[in-house]
């Protein structure tokens, strides 16, 4: 084991089970006490958190940048594996140390786990006040146990991601990040090319930042309940899935966020019906950049069908 990594246990973990495809349903994030309404709870009993304005800075890229660009974020070779194929290592909670202590996090492998095989890597991260323990269960139904992705669950330093203004350290949170992609492609077969970063609020205006901050290091990502802040807006193409219910207070974000993708990504303004209701595909899009935008009946929450708007970006690298 290297220096910095301390095991707190290894398991193997329980599979969770998803809900009805495309009913919302909350990922259990727990409220900020400061809510409006006194629990931190809307109207429809979706976990709801509290982030700071988006703020909107760069123009996005021209389509001429991004046909140059092209998968600078990512893309559809995965052909690179990692130093962890042919170990023998399990999934379970692990904590890492950080500038603030140590940090845990859970790593879910797929089922009939096969140590020469290298799988896409997806972390999620949580909404504000949120942990591993109270993580989506339908992410590890939809992609651990059909044995398409490895999932990893941090747990941010302070309550959230993406504010120092409300508490939080942006940049050691992104340090933990990158130790622990790093740990997890040491210890397990990685495809690394197929890094998709996922996250709900808070953890999802965080995620909005890493195309730009994480630049060359991720291949897709996958936001729900949030819009886009400063360092989100960067050239280059990337996949995206936005996610967003009607009654989110994010709604007016998402779309704004939703359209900045879409033109980053040299898309129309034009949508179909994509594979998972109710996402909508951008058309147009630059090849290795595919664009969604999923507006649901809803508040605030991670909506079950999610998990499954996330397994359909892996399978399309």
């Amino acid at each position: 084991m290297k220096p910095g990594f301390v095991v707190a246990f290894a398991l193997l973990l329980p599979l969770g089970c998803a809900g009805t495809p495309g009913g919302p349903r909350s990922a259990g994030d727990q409220p900020d006490a400061a809510e409006a309404d006194g629990d931190g709870m809307g109207t429809d009993g979706a976990a709801r958190d509290r982030v700071p304005p988006d703020v909107a800075v760069d123009r996005p890229a021209d389509r001429a940048a991004l046909d140059q660009t092209g998968s600078r974020d990512g893309g559809s070779d995965s052909g690179t594996r990692s130093a962890g194929c042919g170990t023998r290592n399990l999934g379970g909670m692990f904590t890492i140390e950080t500038a603030r202590g140590p940090q845990p996090y859970i790593v879910a492998l797929p089922r009939n786990y096969d140590s020469s095989k290298a799988y896409p890597l997806v972390f999620y991260l949580h909404g504000r006040n949120g942990s591993p323990d109270n993580r989506p269960r339908n992410l590890e139904a939809e992609l651990t146990a059909t044995g398409l992705a490895i999932v990893v669950y941090p747990k941010s330093i302070g309550t959230g991601w993406e504010s120092a203004a409300m508490g939080d350290d942006p940049e050691e949170n992104l340090k933990m990040v990158r130790a622990i992609k790093q740990r997890v492609h040491e210890t397990t077969c990685v495809a690394v090319k197929k890094v998709v970063m996922t996250g709900f609020s808070s953890g999802g205006h965080f995620t909005s930042k890493l195309p730009c901050l994480m630049m060359g290091e991720l291949a897709g990502i996958v936001v729900a309940g949030c819009g886009l802040v400063a360092q989100g807006r960067c050239m280059g193409a990337i996949p995206v899935v936005q996610i967003v219910g009607t009654d989110d207070m994010y709604f007016a974000r998402a779309q704004e966020a939703a359209d900045y993708y879409r033109q980053r990504n040299g898309c129309t303004m034009t949508r179909i019906a994509g594979p998972v209701p109710p996402c909508e595909d951008y058309q147009g899009c630059a090849p290795s950049a595919p664009t969604s935008f999923c507006v649901f009946n809803g508040g605030h929450q991670w909506p079950d069908f999610a998990a499954t708007a996330v397994a359909q970006l892996v399978s399309r690298f």
